[in-house]
């Protein structure tokens, strides 16, 4: 075992220290701490560590309430108190933007706060036998070892209470989890939910569920949408497939945000947690000014489009994933707005097209940020203002140093949207230099 001193805290909530100039990372260590470690894996240049026994103690460690801590580690940062994972989360920006756009740390505004649990209104879990019984739980991390839950304290509490009502259901009925060889059985369960209204996604093998067994969901009032999808793709990275089953109930999710309307077919991406989420929307329209034209890049279903529609005269809105483009399109109709254009495309083939001035454009990319296809139309077109909603620091702080050179970054928040977890969101907000 070795002894060391945690100088600093890593992008995934590891604690960070340092043997013969060699990067030490221990799981479980936080800011400050003296630990005894185990070296478990060297990769030359630096080393994973497994944590011993705490020596020092930092006065923020706090002991976990989750059950299964310990286990899952997917809420990673649970052992620290909360203003401490929020000073965290907003110095990994600061890290980030410093690190490779070079720019002032002080631009990067304190975290944003959300509820510390109960905050998540979807899961998505594996399905697997356990002595006989079908049990959903998550893996545990860097391992395809499945942890059952008996409760998820992230799990806003109606979700949950579904979960258990389905997996209940799903073993009165004798179901098994997914056996590759002959392609059937349970693989995962989708639960997706607001104001106490939930749809049910069973991802299964190529079987025909027994409509008993949708009977059964369907006597629950939470449960309003019942869905099949069959996902047959070996060593699958996604979840669902593209065939989907309407087996009960509405075929939409539907919700609203302030005076929007919205619903969601199963496969339709929205955020985890609604209340952070709508925060962020709230943000991002107040710094949207009345405008002849926004471009929204990424647009999902649309959302924040439609929240801004009445601050600009035209909006062209861009997805490359068709069904999120339908559902966008449908819940323009359903809110009478008629000012968007939603277009299914490559953000950057379908910028590249627009000839008139570019007021504002709005991204939200995924966690791989803007492509370098992105970054260069946005240098040909030069919208006057962006802003940019990400989910990932580095990638953020990447694109920022390639778009430096034309805008000057007025802003980043950070957004805490995982609570208990590692993750953060933000806004940062790009003005168009004077004379360009």
């Amino acid at each position: 075992m070795q002894k060391l001193k945690i100088i600093k805290m890593g992008i995934n909530g590891e604690g960070i220290g340092y043997l013969k100039d060699k990067i030490v990372f221990v799981d479980g260590a936080l800011l400050d701490e003296e630990v005894l470690v185990d070296i478990i894996e060297d990769y030359g240049k630096y080393c994973k560590a497994k944590l011993k026994k705490v020596l020092v103690k930092s006065k923020y460690r706090k002991n976990p309430v989750c059950e299964i801590y310990e286990r899952c580690k997917v809420c990673s940062l649970m052992n620290y108190q909360y203003d401490k994972q929020l000073a965290y989360k907003q110095q990994m920006l600061k890290e980030a933007i410093a690190k490779y756009a070079a720019l002032d740390p002080s631009i990067v505004k304190p975290t944003i706060p959300t509820q510390k649990l109960y905050y998540r209104n979807q899961l998505k879990l594996p399905l697997k036998m356990i002595k006989g019984h079908l049990y959903s739980g998550m893996y545990q991390t860097g391992s395809n070892h499945l942890v059952y839950m008996n409760n998820c304290l992230i799990h806003e509490k109606g979700l949950e209470e579904v979960r258990k009502y389905v997996m209940n259901i799903l073993n009165n009925h004798n179901c098994r989890d997914y056996n590759e060889k002959i392609g059937k059985g349970y693989r995962y369960l989708v639960i997706r939910g607001f104001d106490g209204c939930y749809q049910v996604t069973l991802v299964t093998g190529k079987q025909k569920i027994d409509s008993k067994i949708t009977e059964d969901l369907a006597k629950n009032d939470k449960i309003v949408s019942i869905y099949q999808n069959i996902n047959v793709v070996k060593n699958n990275l996604e979840i669902m497939s593209n065939n989907f089953v309407h087996l009960a109930k509405q075929k939409y999710l539907h919700f609203k945000i302030d005076d929007i309307s919205l619903r969601l077919l199963p496969n339709s991406f929205f955020q985890l947690n609604i209340n952070q989420a709508i925060n962020i929307y709230h943000e991002v329209i107040n710094m949207i000014d009345n405008c002849d034209l926004m471009v929204e890049a990424y647009c999902g279903i649309g959302a924040m489009s439609l929240m801004a529609a009445k601050k600009c005269k035209k909006i062209i809105a861009i997805e490359n994933v068709k069904n999120a483009i339908v559902n966008a399109k449908d819940n323009a109709h359903k809110n009478n707005i008629n000012n968007i254009n939603f277009i299914v495309n490559d953000a950057a083939l379908e910028l590249k097209k627009i000839d008139e001035t570019i007021d504002c454009l709005l991204v939200d990319p995924p966690r791989t940020g803007l492509d370098d296809k992105m970054i260069k139309t946005i240098k040909q077109k030069l919208p006057k203002k962006i802003i940019y909603v990400s989910c990932n620091p580095s990638t953020l702080g990447k694109n920022i140093n390639e778009l430096k050179q034309f805008y000057k970054v007025k802003k980043i928040i950070p957004y805490d949207m995982f609570a208990q977890t590692p993750h953060v969101e933000s806004i940062s907000l790009l003005l168009r230099k004077e004379g360009i």
